[in-house]
């Protein structure tokens, strides 16, 4: 059943937790998509949006998307388990200077190498996130080259989470490198989760190595 979106969001805003917080386990669709995003960007409480399931794709995270302009609230956003797929517009959202959300969960998604690119090449200009969840979205050693490149830039992301893709010991080689460069290391990144990622002895070596010049990784998952 698709959710009356607009009668539900308000409600949950009456019931939840100072109403700061709200979650959603319904099939809302890019339509229902489109009509959260109307209330979000004069909403001036919610700081935590937890959607799964909800069968949003690239079309209706563009709507999301706009909220990023205008709402200076929200700071925790969880899309899991929908179609997104190219990212595009998130990733132009989070370009922006004026964003103030922390927290991106897009795990269980369908981004593959062109989505983690697209984020990839936000993070290098994004100044806000701390923690990026992009794990089960079918990302290769393509992908994993895209976002090692943009952590040689970004110095504000403490937690990414990777796991369950396809980078193998190719991808993790050059997450590895980012983390240990000489000249511009990332020095920003506390947890790092690679989990299930057809990756073995080279990635271990690759990434043991990063560690004795990284002084900031304190959290490391590659079983």
């Amino acid at each position: 059943r698709k959710m009356d979106v607009v009668e539900d969001l308000e409600e949950l805003l009456k019931t939840s937790y100072s109403s700061e917080h709200v979650g959603c386990l319904s099939r809302i669709g890019n339509t229902g998509a489109k009509d959260l995003a109307k209330i979000l960007k004069s909403n001036k409480t919610v700081k935590f949006l937890f959607l799964k399931w909800s069968g949003i794709n690239d079309k209706g995270a563009k709507h999301l998307a706009k909220v990023f302009h205008s709402n200076e609230t929200l700071q925790v956003l969880h899309i899991i388990e929908s179609n997104i797929q190219t990212a595009a517009d998130f990733a132009n959202s989070l370009k922006a200077s004026s964003i103030s959300l922390k927290v991106l969960n897009l795990e269980g998604n369908k981004l593959g190498d062109l989505g983690a690119e697209n984020i990839a090449n936000a993070l290098k200009d994004n100044k806000s996130l701390v923690a990026l969840c992009l794990a089960k979205n079918q990302i290769s050693k393509v992908g994993a080259q895209h976002i090692a490149d943009a952590l040689q830039v970004n110095q504000t992301l403490q937690n990414l989470d990777l796991r369950s893709n396809h980078l193998t010991d190719f991808g993790c080689k050059h997450l590895a490198k980012a983390l240990s460069m000489e000249s511009n290391p990332n020095t920003s990144l506390i947890i790092l989760c690679l989990n299930s990622n057809d990756i073995g002895n080279p990635s271990a070596a690759y990434l043991a190595d990063a560690l004795k010049l990284n002084k900031s990784l304190t959290s490391l998952s590659i079983h």
